[in-house]
């Protein structure tokens, strides 16, 4: 039977990924792809205003952590309870 010991994960680490996937979707969808996105989906400045007000960036940031953090809880049990799925994760 598993036992989930929180102490085990790596907070740092979990913190470290959603700051770096925040950050490089900031620059996919600002610097490199911004306008070509909004263009392709026929998005005016105004309606980008708009859903960005809906969802405030620490919002947005927070929901990456708690989606790193359930994804950290999942490696962990799947880890531990099924210790050979190493092999099998390294072998895809």
């Amino acid at each position: 039977m598993h036992h989930l010991y929180l102490t085990r994960l790596n907070y740092l680490a979990v913190a470290a990924a959603a700051l770096a996937a925040f950050f490089i979707g900031a620059v996919w969808y600002t610097v490199l792809f911004g306008k070509l996105w909004a263009a392709k989906h026929g998005y005016s400045p105004e309606q980008l205003q708009q859903m960005q007000s809906k969802r405030p960036m620490p919002v947005f940031f927070a929901e990456l952590i708690f989606c790193y953090f359930i994804a950290a809880v999942g490696i962990d049990i799947l880890l531990v309870d099924f210790p050979n799925v190493e092999l099998v994760l390294c072998h895809i």
